[in-house]
């Protein structure tokens, strides 16, 4: 009988060791994030499985994870030795990586060989400080093979290549202590790290059901100023976007649109173009929540002297507001996907939001909730703590917390703020380059953590600021990297369904047949078609298969 061939990963934890919740706490949240689909074995509850060359990766998940059982070990040097790959966090395994008798803590990881395929997407001597500079970390282990990143002086991601054309590669971690939530944390920009070491091990072919790289835009604070510094047009940075490619969404100033700016907006979203809310009535009337200036004439940056959720019948009057306002401006479709001005919406407004048609939330704010940094638990980085900082970069993709989280009519909540680089959002002005480089940062942060993209911006105190030609260059700019990196452009609608999908169904394995072929089984619903990334060798440039719509346990060939 022919030995089967996964084209997923055993991952080895004991559960009751203490180090355990390393895996539970910091690991697991990206094997969720990834899509990877992993077999999972308890050293402290089982014995040694057979064959582990099956397997094309070994996963050591943390340290201490090998203790308890006997001949383990062996167990995974003689798959190792079959051609199986091996990824070690912290835990020590002969002939690799040994326990350290010095620590050495740090608070700096750097990029050691930005050549080798694992690092491809830095720079040599690119660097990182933890933002919670208190928590410097210490690695575990004493490595001998290629320094490909360090933590401080000493390695921290080591490789070992094949012996000989049979052997699997080996890669250590000396630490996972890093990647916690309280040092440095998801999308801090060394995320891509510990994916792509983790496929670059792997016997291939090797399978991830992530997110393909899709890009949005999103601008809030829309009122169709654009003539005010020379634009042809009220929209005119909203046609550059169509125009090169973008599906902009925009939080739309319902009372600041004139007739002519509507004439402009009504084709572009009825062609789906671009998408659009009603975010308030302007830039102090808010729709959704009670929320006055202290000092009107500072505009933006006032603090509030009243802030608090409207009571009911406020709620249904502004609901009737919005009614007649696109009752008296038909033609333009409400987007599926909903952001309040500042994020703060009274929970009296649940209600009409199904009844407008919206299924996706932009927002971590809980109801009721006054804005200042407040957010809520939710997959898959905090799902038992919150950003530890208001400048975290933050990734949420989870049901929103109205209260019905298992009723059909819940909504569905993603974020992407990558909030250490320019603020809570890209923040574009008049110095084309500058605007350029924080728009690229901000979009390969989460492609290559491989969260949704989202180009952020408004175009209250951003964009209505940009002259017309420097505009068009910004963007011109930020497109050029798009197209390099083969990202694909999409409506905030169509990605919000597509996370959906991902949520509400998993791929759980898969088998290499012997005739090329991936047979791969999938569980839940999705109502839509999603994809596989297949990865063939150690470029780490995937072959994208389809997934047809499913319900249930199903298995597809691809």
């Amino acid at each position: 009988m022919a030995t089967l061939r996964f084209v997923h990963p055993l991952i080895i934890v004991s559960s009751r060791h203490p180090e355990y919740c390393l895996f539970t706490e910091t690991f697991a949240p990206y094997l969720e994030l990834w899509g990877m689909a992993y077999d999972i074995h308890d050293c402290a509850t089982e014995g040694i499985p057979a064959n582990l060359s099956q397997w094309p990766l070994v996963v050591l998940s943390h340290p201490g994870c090998l203790e308890g059982s006997s001949g383990m070990a062996e167990a995974v040097c003689q798959a190792v030795g079959s051609g199986t790959g091996l990824v070690t966090f912290g835990e020590a395994i002969s002939p690799w990586a040994s326990r350290r008798s010095e620590l050495r803590a740090s608070g700096l990881i750097s990029v050691r060989n930005a050549d080798h395929p694992i690092a491809k997407l830095h720079q040599s001597g690119e660097r990182r400080l933890f933002f919670n500079l208190s928590k410097a970390v210490s690695p575990l282990l004493a490595v001998e093979g290629e320094n490909v990143a360090a933590l401080g002086q000493e390695p921290l991601l080591s490789l070992n290549p094949s012996e000989d054309a049979i052997s699997g590669k080996v890669v250590v971690w000396t630490t996972l202590a890093w990647a916690r939530q309280d040092v440095l944390g998801p999308l801090y920009g060394m995320d891509d790290l510990l994916w792509r070491s983790l496929v670059w091990t792997a016997r291939k072919p090797f399978v991830l059901r992530c997110l393909p790289p899709f890009v949005t835009m999103r601008v809030d604070d829309v009122s169709g100023f654009g003539k005010r510094l020379g634009g042809e047009s009220g929209l005119y940075w909203m046609r550059d976007c169509v125009e090169l490619g973008w599906k902009p969404f925009s939080g739309l100033f319902l009372d600041d649109l004139t007739p002519e700016i509507v004439e402009e907006l009504r084709p572009i979203l009825a062609a789906g173009q671009a998408t659009a809310c009603p975010h308030a009535f302007s830039y102090w009337d808010f729709i959704y929540f009670l929320h006055k200036p202290r000092k009107p004439e500072l505009g933006y940056w006032s603090e509030a002297a009243v802030c608090e959720p409207l009571p009911d019948e406020a709620v249904a009057e502004n609901a009737r507001k919005v009614e007649a306002w696109y009752e008296a401006n038909p033609g333009l479709p409400m987007s599926k996907v909903f952001v309040p001005h500042y994020y703060e919406l009274s929970a009296g407004f649940l209600p009409y939001l199904r009844k407008w048609g919206f299924r996706y939330v932009l927002s971590m704010n809980p109801p009721d909730r006054p804005y200042g940094g407040t957010m809520t638990y939710g997959a898959p980085f905090h799902t038992k703590r919150l950003p530890f900082a208001t400048n975290t970069p933050v990734y949420y993709a989870d049901w929103y917390p109205s209260g019905e989280s298992g009723d059909e009519s819940r909504f569905f909540a993603s974020v992407t703020e990558i909030r250490d680089d320019q603020g809570y959002e890209w923040a574009p002005n008049e110095n084309v380059d500058d605007t350029i480089n924080h728009g690229v940062n901000q979009l390969s942060r989460a492609l290559d953590s491989l969260v949704l993209a989202q180009l952020f911006t408004h175009e209250s105190g951003y964009i209505q600021y940009i002259s017309p030609e420097r505009w068009r260059a910004i963007m011109d700019g930020v497109t050029a990297y798009v197209r390099e990196r083969g990202a694909i452009p999409v409506t905030l609608d169509d990605a919000m369904a597509y996370l959906v999908d991902l949520k509400l169904s998993r791929w759980t394995g898969g088998v290499l047949e012997s005739d090329g072929r991936l047979t791969l089984r999938f569980d839940g619903v999705s109502e839509g078609a999603t994809k596989v990334a297949v990865f063939a060798d150690d470029a780490l440039d995937p072959v994208w298969k389809t997934v047809m719509p499913f319900v249930g346990v199903v298995e597809q060939t691809v």
